[in-house]
């Protein structure tokens, strides 16, 4: 047995042993080459002066608070190490992550295995320092200990909810891995890629970290400054050794910040040199760091943790399948996975009895047989990856994969004294098969499966679907003397004789059932070669069910294998909710693999693959609606519904409808999915459509699947016809209507061009490569369109804290853009002539036409976007961010806030004065004693309307036309625009202000502002930051709408008055009716009315007496109206 830590012996108990001894020695190996330079790289609390001068709040890591102590000045949350993350992170639904683009260094079948655990690790926090603010390598471990304190909190949270009787045992050796994985990334070791550019952009900030702490480390040429320089002058531009030295200095006071919270001991003693175990809080008495996982190659680490939860699991599913198959004591029944009594069955006569308790058999087993399928394709490309690494070079101190360089600094030490005992993959094998855990069999009573055994020789007996979850044997049971079974498979001595059976052919139904490719991933892949082919797929599999009585009922697969030992037969039941199962399963992933195209389609911009998604997932709807069909036409087969004679009659339709509210609907999927999202989505889904059911008529297509999949078709359409019109672009006309015509019709949408063709696929190409290059093309869409799930913006926030903060300064300055005492008209410009009010004086105009400028554009706020415009041209007079490649990102956030605040304000005062304007024309109506020739809007009372959660008509058209003003000024406007709106005179926004901010965006964008370069796959298109960034802006607008003011500055002061202090508050009725029930943002309507989310909502007039949209011609989305012409 292996003495622990840096322990000499060689007989290792299983992987984490080993990899302790070993590591140790490899720390070692570290330590004694950085030994001179670690006091210079310690870093120390009690030194830490943060950019600002403050200093931390306190002294101990445990004690942090994340809004003071860290570098991260940028707000917006990304201070929080957990901000965005998942919370979860154990979990018996979802697994490792082992996709090759996911993983650098991967390849087609060989590669690592990154843990559930690992995929949403706390450290947003660093990711977003300036580099310029770490001055020192006390500055540095502030935020590394931020994020190591709270990726130790949501582990130990979240392993006590997991896992409450193995916590103690466990807690430790979790935060181990985590801790190894924080030196990882530290180190630039990390091999996890998870959301490309989020591990980009972690990665170069941290490479400029360490530059900026080498530059701070050497500019004194005093106290060893010149024994640091020379140590790491060529350790540019990843500083490898650098961080490797500073990890190892304080690797103990990370350590120290993981455990915060923890309550257990570590696996085995390693304190002490290997003979003293830790304390109840992880930790060793002497001051110690008590595991060496970080020193250990973080595939292999992975590998480990892979097998440990494999087990585990393996466990856990086959004793439920034998207490479902087998009963409570394990030998009370003899079920198949197919839902047979294997007892009573013999197939080979054709004598097939389904079991009245092996339903939960078939439950169980189902799932289980794919787990189990998936995991055997991973332990192999694991199991690959181990033999080319230990057999391979690693004497350059750098990496280089496809993904990026890999810090490879101390691993030939590892491989060094690994090889010693662990050169063959076998003896490997065998040591990972000693996991406690492995080592346990799965047991219910008298039924026990077989121990986890890694190697060569056992491999498939470990990933076997088991006896348990076999279909009966071919021959029967024969039933011994010791109370079991003995099954009878083919050329078994008592196998009786082959008998032919002849069904009714009225009672035979033949079912096509597409079914995926096996070996793939992603639900385009599994599908793939049949959406290229449809009519003619090797995919679409025949089955044939004959139905002879209640109790026989029997679907048989037509695969060549028909009539032998070998073949696929089930019972009816199992058939039809198998099938089930397998298309609720695709729908989720199909909605997860189309997400990226819908949302995409929301900013009006394509992704290049869409086109061919939204086909495959058509046709494959329309697959699944004709094995419907034919599933419903075997249903009816079933002579004992619909019987007469009975009190009452149910119809097949009734009792099949019956049978899928059951609750059995979604019993499978929730056993692989959990509570996921998409179900939540597909059960309102089905909600909403039994809500909608209208009586009378047919049941044709009534049942509750032949409404999700007409539901599908619609999503399918719906998703066809954005990519077909998504390359649409407005033709380059002045003719068109302009959004400065706010009282005439609205403009025509753009004419519509062909769409580009799906992409042609190659016969011979290599459809992994292609998967992949979907993926990464994916991961664009998600970098440059949608606002991430990793920005997590949050425009109501924003809103609330602009309104009830206390800082009146915005609505101040806005109330002296709106209520200077003048009369704000039209305003008819030509851009080199002379100038028409509204006001009526008019003068001689341009023949070449003039350009109107409406009240509204004319005092439009834009204060908040000031202030950010004037805040970049300050930080880079002063020089900041000069090393900065993040300031950039952070520049952009600050203007996506700036935008949210201004339309905010902006549209906060526009409600107001609307029901001014209101009450106005009410007077006048009561004036001229009631004659008035439109009086469809002086009847409605805008605040009544309003809290009914719906947004008066000619409002609505005021906000589209506010969100398209604020485009103009993202985007930027021709320069007749631009001379308009300067001739218009008492322009209170400031035309020179908007063209200032305008030329602000683009150089902030496109990186030509020096102080703060371009960030490397950003957005540098200001049309395309507007596209990405527009949702959240209407969201604040919408938001600003549920709040109230109730400090009396309605009444408008006068002249020489000061305005009156603004008191503003959130409405609840309003929340509630605009809001979703977070109060987050616009609410979805399921009704099909009033729904003013982003994508969603359109401009039109409800036919009341006014206009409506089919007499205005207008039905515009928001997304296409604001990119119309500003005149």
């Amino acid at each position: 047995m292996a003495r622990g830590g840096g322990g000499g012996s060689t007989q290792d108990e299983d992987a984490k042993h080993m990899f302790d001894r070993i590591g140790a020695e490899v720390q070692k190996i570290a330590t004694r080459k950085a030994l001179d330079y670690i006091k210079d790289l310690q870093g120390d609390l009690g030194k830490v002066k943060f950019f600002k001068g403050d200093t931390v709040t306190n002294k101990n890591a445990c004690l942090f608070d994340h809004t003071k102590d860290t570098n991260v000045t940028s707000g917006q949350n990304n201070e929080n190490p957990c901000h965005g993350r998942q919370s979860v992170r154990f979990s018996d639904t979802q697994g490792a992550e082992c996709y090759r683009t996911r993983i650098k260094g991967s390849e087609k079948n060989s590669g690592a295995c990154a843990p559930f655990r690992k995929l949403h690790m706390c450290d947003r926090n660093l990711e977003h320092i300036e580099p310029h603010q770490i001055t020192s390598t006390h500055n540095l471990l502030v935020d590394v200990l931020l994020a190591a304190k709270h990726e130790g909190q949501m582990i130990t949270k979240n392993l006590k909810e997991y896992d409450a009787t193995n916590y103690a045992s466990r807690i430790c050796t979790e935060l181990a891995r985590s801790f190894a994985d924080i030196g990882d990334i530290i180190r630039g070791k990390d091999l996890f890629l998870g959301h490309n550019q989020r591990k980009k952009k972690l990665e170069e900030n941290l490479k400029n970290l360490f530059k900026n702490l080498y530059k701070e480390l050497t500019k004194d040429k005093k106290n060893g400054a010149e024994e640091l320089q020379k140590r790491y002058e060529n350790d540019g531009p990843n500083y490898y050794q650098l961080r490797e030295d500073w990890w190892n200095a304080n690797r103990y006071d990370v350590w120290k910040a993981m455990t915060c919270k923890a309550e257990g001991a570590y696996f085995h003693a390693t304190c002490g040199g290997g003979k003293t175990p830790t304390d109840d809080k992880c930790h060793c008495i002497g001051g110690a760091v008590p595991t060496y996982f970080d020193y250990v190659p973080q595939y292999l680490r992975w590998f480990e943790e892979w097998a440990e939860d494999f087990c585990r699991k393996r466990k856990h599913k086959l004793e439920n399948a034998i207490k479902n198959c087998r009963g409570e004591k394990g030998n009370e029944r003899y079920c198949s996975r197919n839902g047979y009594d294997c007892i009573n069955t013999v197939r080979i006569q054709g004598k097939l009895v389904k079991g009245s308790e092996c339903d939960d058999c078939y439950s169980s087993c189902t799932p289980f047989v794919k787990w189990i399928d998936d995991k055997k394709q991973e332990f192999l490309k694991q199991k690959k990856k181990y033999a080319n690494e230990i057999n391979g070079s690693n004497e350059n101190t750098e990496k280089k994969t496809k993904h990026g360089p890999i810090n490879n600094l101390y691993v030939k030490d590892f491989y060094d004294i690994l090889k010693v005992q662990y050169e063959k993959v076998n003896k490997f094998l065998e040591l990972l098969s000693k996991e406690q855990i492995c080592q346990s069999e799965p047991q219910v009573e008298q039924g026990k499966a077989s121990l986890v055994k890694f190697t060569e020789d056992n491999d498939d007996k470990t990933f076997s679907h088991t006896e348990y979850c076999e279909p009966c044997p071919w021959c029967g049971l024969k039933h011994k003397e010791d109370g079991t079974w003995e099954r009878k498979e083919e050329n078994h001595p008592d196998c009786p004789q082959k008998e032919e059976k002849i069904f009714n052919i009225e009672n035979t139904t033949d079912i096509p059932v597409l079914t995926p490719q096996k070996g793939k991933t992603s639900i385009l892949q599994k599908y793939r070669n049949f959406c290229q082919n449809p009519q003619n797929n090797k995919q679409i599999k025949k089955w044939t069910c004959h139905y002879e009585n209640t109790h026989n009922d029997d679907c048989v697969l037509h695969d060549g294998k028909k009539g032998t030992s070998k073949e696929t037969i089930m019972s009816y039941h199992p058939f039809f909710w198998k099938w089930v199962t397998e298309m609720l399963d695709d729908s989720i992933e199909w909605r997860r693999e189309l997400k990226s195209c819908i949302d995409k389609d929301k900013s009006g911009q394509c992704i290049k693959l869409c086109h061919w998604k939204c086909d495959c997932f058509a046709k494959w709807v329309k697959q699944k609606k004709n094995e419907f069909i034919e599933i419903k036409e075997h249903f009816k087969k079933q002579k004992d519904i619909g019987q007469k004679g009975v009190p009452i009659v149910f119809t097949h339709d009734d009792v099949l409808e019956g049978v899928l509210q059951s609750g059995e609907l979604f019993k499978n999927i929730e056993k692989d999915y959990g509570n996921a999202e998409e179900i939540k989505h597909i059960k309102e889904i089905m909600d909403n459509k039994n809500r909608q059911e209208t009586t009378g008529g047919g049941t044709q297509n009534k049942t509750t699947i032949d409404k999700l999949l007409n539901h599908e078709e619609g999503i399918a359409k719906e998703c066809q016809q954005k990519q077909n019109d998504c390359n649409k672009q407005s033709p380059p006309t002045d003719r068109s209507p302009a959004r400065s015509a706010e009282e005439g019709p609205g403009r025509n949408l753009p004419s519509p061009q062909t769409p580009s063709p799906p992409p042609e696929e190659e016969e011979d190409g290599d459809e992994d490569e292609e998967e992949e290059e979907e993926k990464e093309e994916e991961e664009r869409a998600k970098e440059t369109t949608q606002i991430t799930k990793e920005d997590e913006v949050k425009p109501c926030d924003i809103v609330e804290t602009l309104f009830t903060n206390g800082d009146t300064t915005a609505l101040q300055d806005a109330c002296k853009i709106k209520y200077d005492g003048k009369y704000y008209g039209w305003r008819c410009v030509a851009p080199s002539g002379p100038t028409s009010d509204g006001s009526g004086d008019t003068t001689k105009s341009s023949d070449s036409g003039s350009i109107c400028v409406p009240p509204r554009r004319r005092r439009l706020y834009v204060g908040k976007l000031k202030e950010w415009a004037e805040k970049q041209v300050g930080e880079a007079a002063q020089g900041k961010g000069a090393s900065s490649t993040s300031s950039h990102t952070d520049a952009t956030q600050l203007l996506r806030q700036a935008f949210i605040e201004s339309a905010a304000v902006e549209t906060f005062f526009l409600w107001h004065k609307y029901k001014m304007d209101k009450e106005i024309e009410k007077k006048q109506q009561q004036e001229n004693g009631g004659l008035v020739l439109d009086t469809s809007t002086v009847d409605e009372k805008p605040q009544e309307e309003l809290q009914s959660g719906k947004i008066p008509d000619d409002f609505l058209r005021q906000m589209f036309y506010t969100l398209g003003d604020y485009r103009d000024i993202c985007v930027g406007v021709k320069q007749d625009v631009i001379e308009a709106l300067k001739k218009s005179g008492d322009n209170k926004s400031g035309d020179k202000n908007i063209n200032d901010i305008s030329d602000k965006i683009k150089e902030i964008l496109n990186g030509d502002n020096k102080q703060q370069p371009r960030k490397e796959n950003s957005v540098k298109d200001p049309k395309e930051w507007w596209n990405k960034h527009a949702e959240s802006i209407w969201n604040g607008m919408i938001c600003a709408l549920t709040y109230e003011d109730k400090s009396e500055i309605e009444a408008k002061p006068t002249e020489g008055e000061k305005t009156n202090t603004p008191k503003i508050t959130q409405n609840t009725q309003l929340k509630n009716a605009l809001l979703d029930t977070e109060g987050k943002k616009p609410k979805t309507k399921t009704d099909g009315t009033h729904d003013y989310t982003y994508e969603k909502v359109v401009l039109k007039e409800e036919v009341n007496g006014a206009k409506s949209a089919s007499a205005s011609g207008e039905n515009t989305p928001l997304t296409q109206f604001v990119k119309r012409p500003p005149y």
